[in-house]
């Protein structure tokens, strides 16, 4: 787009300040046209000239290098050559060269760096170009990335391209998800490669995986409705067949929606109306909770599942939060994962008699085996109980030794979210302090992280990889 301004008288000659003085006078502190478009050109007049700033995709990354051409034109359309160009970014910024002169086509092209490595995804910059007594400016979209990676020790920020910040993020087998604040979801097949958003989904509210078969990927949407693709082998897509699919689409008759989870091969949701419904495997000891039956099994609503507030799936099962606060599990049984004092098989939820005033759920693998979770369990005030394996210290008690009931975490309170990884669980408080612990024998200690953490990212639902995920403002 040309937006042409009507030329502007120049000062007596000497008056008239140079190129350099006109940049410390502060001419480009009010550029004369400022534009965001999505379009990947803009463009500015002033002095009876047009500049044209453009970058490859019209956006800039918070860290990285970016090409960026500058295009002086007549009003009418004839490029201006061999015009000095000087670009001037925020402060901080870089530019390789700053200075030039145009080309035969009127243009000049240099290379970009905003170096606010933590600048938020979606805010924008504005570069400005001047030429002679010209100027124009341009506003660009940052693509950034507000979360932190923590694996084996180190915390390492994600690839910095997104336009909207991370609110939620989960892996699974081979593959991490996030969420996006704009509703949009993004994958990308483990390591530091870039994220790909994926085809037809938008508005979304949430993420659930299943590990069975290469994942199973689940986003809950705000209108409540249930978007799934991947592995189909328990039925667990919902479409009646047994075909897995790599694009997403609608469960069918799921609505009202308001959490999901996953076990491996089974979908976890709540209703609306607090009724808790599970679709897929029901094997390996009563996974979905629906009885004994065992192959798949279409959308049932899990026994006793009434007045629930919040669920998790896990390993071979699942447990559930009821209004009062009560806990119910039910699946496999080993490494005591019903919270029973027992390692049997519950097919239908049973309640854990010792945990009351339960308000939220969480649990993981903490060790490099798929019979590994650990499941926590937090209170109204923040305190955290733990059961289910402890073979790498995840419950915090400076032990490696299993209960088949749970044990509180002593010494911490106001906790309101936990993630695990395969050697290590993160807790994040009520004041925003973030705690760690595992790894071997070990108690809860601060953890500084290289910014502050305001979310944690979902359950952890892939058995080989260290990889925690650490929300940031």
């Amino acid at each position: 787009m040309v937006v042409p301004s009507p030329s502007v008288p120049s000062p007596p000659p000497l008056l008239q300040p140079s190129r350099r003085t006109v940049v410390g006078a502060g001419l480009i502190a009010v550029p004369a046209v400022t534009m965001l478009s999505a379009a990947p050109a803009y463009a500015a007049a002033s002095d009876a000239r047009t500049f044209t700033i453009t970058t490859p995709s019209g956006t800039v990354p918070a860290n990285g290098q970016v090409t960026v051409t500058v295009r002086v034109l007549a009003l009418n359309g004839t490029p201006l050559t061999a015009r000095p160009i000087s670009l001037v970014g925020p402060s901080g910024s870089t530019f390789t060269p700053a200075d030039g002169v145009t080309n035969g086509a009127g243009t000049f092209t240099t290379r970009f760096r905003l170096n606010t490595l933590w600048a938020a995804p979606g805010s924008s910059t504005v570069i400005t170009a001047i030429s002679e007594s010209g100027s124009g400016s341009a506003t660009f979209t940052v693509l950034g990335a507000n979360m932190l990676i923590q694996e084996n020790g180190t915390s390492t920020q994600t690839v910095t391209q997104f336009s909207s910040p991370i609110v939620r993020a989960q892996n699974g087998p081979g593959n991490e998800l996030v969420l996006l604040q704009d509703g949009t979801v993004w994958s990308r097949a483990g390591g530091n490669n870039p994220y790909t958003q994926v085809a037809g989904i938008s508005d979304g509210a949430d993420l659930a995986i299943s590990n069975s078969g290469g994942g199973t990927f689940y986003v809950l949407k705000n209108d409540g409705t249930v978007w799934a693709w991947g592995n189909n082998q328990g039925g667990q897509l919902g479409d009646g067949t047994t075909t897995g699919r790599s694009t997403p689409a609608p469960v069918p008759n799921l609505s009202g929606i308001t959490k999901v989870s996953a076990a491996n091969g089974t979908l976890f949701a709540v209703q609306s109306d607090k009724t808790l419904w599970a679709l897929g495997y029901n094997n390996l000891g009563g996974m979905a909770g629906v009885g004994a039956a065992s192959g798949p099994i279409p959308i049932t609503q899990v026994s006793n599942g009434t007045d629930v507030v919040d669920v998790l799936g896990r390993q071979g099962g699942g447990v559930l939060v009821k209004t009062d606060g009560t806990v119910w599990a039910w699946g496999q049984g080993s490494s005591g994962y019903n919270g029973d004092g027992t390692t049997n098989d519950q097919p239908a939820p049973v309640q854990i008699t010792t945990l009351n005033n339960i308000t939220s759920l969480a649990g993981g693998l903490t060790a490099v085996s798929w019979n590994a979770w650990t499941l926590f369990a937090l209170t109204n005030t923040g305190a955290v109980y733990a059961w289910g394996n402890n073979g790498t210290g995840a419950y915090g008690n400076n032990t490696t030794t299993a209960s088949p009931t749970p044990i509180q975490i002593s010494g911490i309170s106001g906790v309101t979210q936990i993630t695990t990884s395969s050697n290590s669980v993160f807790a994040l408080k009520n004041d925003g302090t973030l705690l760690k612990w595992g790894g071997g024998a070990s108690t809860p200690t601060p953890y500084t992280a290289s910014r502050p953490i305001t979310r944690l990212g979902n359950t952890h639902n892939e058995a080989y990889s260290n990889r925690a995920y650490l929300i940031t403002q």
